[in-house]
């Protein structure tokens, strides 16, 4: 009996010393599955890092590409020596972001045929810098159509660039999905090792559910967390956008109500006059007026640079200083716009803003128009349907820009006759922009306006205004439109 005992204490032990075993066995399989499956997700979530960061530079890459061929070809259309240095600048920045995701990318883990096609751009690039640069030179001297053959040169390259660019991404999606096809199979594979494991074991299936459990519920507990920090930020999100909402819908309403009524432009003598200006989505500071006083027909027309609520601001501020220099009799044009110009800029410094505007002044008496001011060229068609395109570049300064500009103003001097059309507009026409990235043009423009002369100025600015819609179609307007037609009579 005691020897029976002692055999089965025995016995006990062994099963115990099995059961240790294999519980040993098992938390030990436990825990390496565990870690085999963190360090593939964490091997798995740096693949997709890693793949989505390439991505994003090789696309930024493509796009500074093409972005700074679709500059050279405007620069080829640019006449205005500042207009083409302006340009010349984007395109410029546009090489500066290129070599920046390209020094990303190098710093990343890529594969030699990555680094072979990378290396391999340099010489299509320097090759295509002085093409580029070719392109630029001529354009400055007036070589248009020289430089547009060049640009056929410096396209091809970029082609190819953009191709190998091509390339480079989808040999990475092609080997981020191989990896992560592995990272898969080792995952179900490690899976299945556990779940057998698992059967095996039945009697640590408790444990093992209490401590599933347990992740889970901190897991829930973590993204209850985070649901409800997104619902705050959602809540100040939407906050933020009717505030911002409801202050672009008054300065609209502002805009608008500011403009010329029709009853004030039937009242203006010797001349038929029509305006249309239509916001755009994002409110711009486009401004534009017509004032009689006396003998006098003053036309204003500015374009304050940037959108928002700032911009709609520093336009209203115009159109009252002109009203208020006009009531006091200013009549002269350096005067005029160097009084209205210290104002604005002593405003801008308080705002502390970096906003300016072009802005023209078109004075008229008894059949002569005086304008002074810079903005864009003011276009006359004389009877017949004949086009004069005047520059305005060197009778004015951007107004706020500096606090003196006296010295920049001057005024030129229209005969106008029966039949004869002034248009001015803002730069909302010539760039509107089709689902293509065209822009209607300043020739167009002109095109139009000789087409219909003979109507009435109402005539004109619908069907300057039908042809500007129709070129943009769906694509989004992103500049306010603006325009007014003169015609004497």
């Amino acid at each position: 009996m005691t020897h029976h005992n002692v055999l089965s204490r025995r016995q006990a032990a062994l099963v115990l010393l099995g059961f240790m075993g294999v519980l040993l066995i098992l938390s030990l399989a436990t825990l390496i599955g565990i870690k085999n499956l963190t360090a593939l997700n964490t091997e798995l979530e740096k693949l997709v890092r890693n793949n989505n960061v390439k991505s994003q530079l090789i696309t930024q890459m493509r796009d500074m590409v093409r972005e700074r061929m679709l500059s050279v070809h405007t620069i080829t259309n640019l006449t205005d020596p500042f207009e083409i240095e302006a340009e010349w600048e984007r395109y410029s920045a546009y090489a500066g972001l290129f070599i920046e995701a390209k020094t990303q990318l190098y710093q990343l883990d890529i594969s030699p045929l990555e680094r072979q096609l990378l290396d391999s751009q340099k010489n299509l690039l320097e090759k295509g810098q002085t093409i580029l640069n070719q392109v630029v030179e001529l354009s400055r001297i007036g070589s248009s159509d020289k430089a547009r053959l060049l640009v056929l040169q410096a396209q091809s390259m970029s082609n190819q660039v953009m191709d190998e660019l091509q390339t480079i991404r989808t040999a990475r999606e092609l080997e981020a999905k191989k990896s992560a096809e592995e990272a898969s199979h080792a995952y179900h594979a490690t899976l299945i090792q556990m779940l057998i494991l698992g059967c095996i074991a039945l009697v640590l299936s408790s444990l093992i559910m209490w401590f599933v459990v347990k992740r889970i519920n901190q897991q829930e507990s973590r993204l209850a967390q985070a649901f409800r920090e997104i619902s705050v930020l959602n809540d100040l999100l939407q906050a933020d956008n009717h505030r911002m909402g409801t202050e672009l819908a008054v300065t609209r309403q502002l805009q608008q109500m500011l403009l010329p009524k029709e009853h004030e432009l039937q009242a203006v003598t010797g001349l038929d006059i029509a305006g249309f200006m239509e916001p755009a989505a994002e409110v711009g500071g486009d401004y534009y007026d017509v004032l009689k006083h006396n003998e006098r027909v003053v036309c204003a027309i500015g374009d304050v640079t940037g959108h928002g609520l700032e911009s709609s601001v520093l336009m209203l501020m115009v159109q009252t200083a002109v009203c208020t220099l006009l009531n006091h009799q200013e009549s002269d044009p350096v005067k005029f716009l160097d009084t209205l110009n210290r104002t604005i800029y002593h405003n801008i410094q308080r705002m502390n803003s970096d906003k300016n505007l072009t802005l023209a002044l078109v004075d008229y008496q008894a059949g002569k128009l005086f304008l002074s001011g810079q903005h864009e060229e003011m276009i006359v068609v004389r009877a017949g349907g004949g086009i004069e395109r005047i520059d305005t570049i060197d009778l004015g300064f951007p107004i706020g820009l500096e606090e003196n500009i006296a010295n920049y103003v001057a005024q030129t001097q229209v005969t106008l006759y029966t039949g004869d059309v002034v248009v001015l507009y803002t730069d909302g026409i010539t760039e509107a922009e089709n689902h293509e990235k065209e822009q209607y043009g300043l020739e167009r423009l002109c095109q139009t306006i000789s087409e219909h002369w003979q109507g009435s100025a109402n005539d004109i600015r619908s069907a300057v205004i039908k042809d500007v819609r129709k070129h943009i179609g769906q694509h989004r307007v992103f500049d306010d439109i603006t325009l007014l037609v003169l015609k004497k009579i």
